[in-house]
């Protein structure tokens, strides 16, 4: 697979994959080599194209590592999914220097169409390193963490914790849940980053959190598969109609880092006119609070996508 965003000049996805029966005559699992996301953050690890809302969540915003070059496993069965994945180098837009331990697993009681339970634990380690420009200065490993107001089309963001430096490594840990049954479903996570610094400097850690429903008017159910749910197929010529809730917050503030803190509220409708055009409306309140600094903007968005 080879996925390159041309509006934002960004790689996206550019693996591919083996299956493990095809070559061995036993299910091993699947193995991806390549560009891949990172699997510790469900939101973000779902294609971008069946998101339920137009924009990510506050915390998987911040804490959801991205795209790493490196070799990923995953094993599943009826009633479970493993995933684990070593990563190294720089991303391929050539930042990010250093290398990245993830694991993945989660427990699917029910997994039928129309009646999904997933229940899931996610973790990673991160080793950032340091880098040198083209006029040889060097800068130590460093992270930032921020969001934006759940609202992709802006670069502002109301929370962000800066430049943090001096890096040792990064613990992102992450517990999720999915429910479908019928035409509704809800799904959550709770993130937490933890920056552990050297030269004794203070950890920081940074934690959300989001809950959302979903209720399709049209009667159909989200679909489900690879551990992640996807678009709704409609049933009807006039196709399928969802309404979506989400709330959403993130705390930036610990140990001298004054980052923000921020929670969004979010609703939503969507239109599956059919598999291949999805139209979507999203409407925010957003309320954030930074170096003393209160702001409550509302924002509202619209979508029209084509997939194929």
């Amino acid at each position: 697979m080879v996925y390159f965003d041309f509006e934002s000049k960004l790689w996206l996805d550019v693996f591919f994959r083996v299956e493990t029966k095809a070559l061995f005559g036993q299910d091993y699992g699947r193995v991806r080599m390549g560009y891949m996301k990172v699997p510790v953050g469900l939101e973000a690890v779902q294609s971008s194209r069946a998101g339920s809302f137009m924009e990510l969540g506050l915390p998987i915003q911040a804490v959801f590592q991205g795209r790493r070059t490196g070799v990923e496993w995953t094993l599943e069965r009826q009633q479970y999914l493993l995933q684990a994945g070593a990563y190294g180098g720089k991303d391929l837009q050539g930042d990010n220097p250093g290398t990245t331990q993830a694991v993945h697993a989660a427990w699917t009681p029910f997994k039928a169409e129309g009646n999904v339970l997933h229940l899931g634990l996610a973790g990673s380690v991160e080793n950032p390193r340091g880098f040198s420009d083209g006029r040889g200065v060097s800068f130590s490993p460093r992270v930032r963490l921020r969001a934006r107001p759940e609202a992709g089309l802006t670069d502002v963001r109301l929370i962000d914790t800066g430049t943090i430096i001096d890096v040792d490594h990064v613990i992102r840990a992450g517990v999720e849940a999915v429910w479908i049954h019928g035409p509704f479903s809800l799904q959550s996570e709770a993130l937490r980053a933890e920056v552990a610094r050297n030269d004794n400097l203070p950890h920081y850690i940074a934690q959300g959190q989001y809950l959302y429903g979903t209720w399709t008017l049209t009667g159909e159910s989200r679909s489900y598969a690879g551990g992640v749910p996807g678009n709704i197929k409609p049933a009807h010529d006039y196709g399928a109609v969802e309404l979506t809730a989400r709330y959403s917050r993130l705390d930036l503030e610990d140990n001298r880092v004054s980052g923000g803190r921020q929670h969004d509220t979010t609703i939503g409708a969507n239109w599956y006119l059919t598999s291949h055009f999805k139209m979507q409306a999203n409407y925010s309140w957003v309320d954030a609070t930074r170096n003393g600094v209160h702001e409550t903007p509302h924002v509202m968005e619209l979508r029209a996508q084509v997939q194929f």
